[in-house]
C-alpha cells in the first residue's frame, strides 16, 4: 500500500514528522544502570540461611484460684508439646519466677503445666 502525498501542509508535516523523530528518540533517558553493592566479605552476609537448633520460649501467666490454665494458655502450651514431641530433645525447663506476689500461685500454675504437659504425651524424667 503507498500513500503519495501531495504537496501541501500534509506533506510538509509527514517530512518533519518523520525527520524530526530519530533526533527527538535519542531525548529520551532512561538509566539503565543498576546499582549494585559489591559482594560482602563475610560469609554469613552471602549466605544468609541458617540452620539452627534453637531454643523455644512458651510464656505462660500466674493462674489464679482456679489452678487452671486459661483456654488461650492450654491451646499454646498443647501446641508446644506438640512441636516438641516432632523435633524436640532434651529436657523442657520451666522457671518459675522466685520473690514472686504469691508464691503459692507461682506453684499451682507450675503444677498446672506439668499437668498439662502430660496430658499433651510429654513425660518427665
Amino acid at each position: 500500500m503507498r500513500i503519495f502525498l501531495r504537496d501541501g501542509p500534509a506533506r510538509v508535516a509527514a517530512v518533519l514528522l518523520l525527520g524530526l523523530a530519530p533526533g527527538l528518540a535519542g531525548c529520551s533517558h532512561v538509566d539503565r544502570a543498576v546499582a549494585t553493592s559489591p559482594v560482602p566479605d563475610d560469609f554469613h552476609l552471602r549466605h544468609p540461611v541458617a540452620l539452627t537448633n534453637a531454643r523455644q520460649t512458651l510464656d505462660i501467666f500466674i493462674v489464679g484460684s482456679s489452678a487452671k490454665l486459661d483456654y488461650r494458655q492450654q491451646r499454646d502450651l498443647e501446641a508446644f508439646a506438640a512441636d516438641y514431641r516432632l523435633n524436640g530433645q532434651g529436657r523442657i525447663r520451666a522457671l518459675v519466677p522466685r520473690g514472686a506476689v504469691d508464691p503459692q500461685a507461682a506453684e499451682t500454675t507450675l503444677d498446672a503445666v506439668r499437668r498439662a504437659l502430660a496430658a499433651a504425651s510429654v513425660r518427665g524424667e
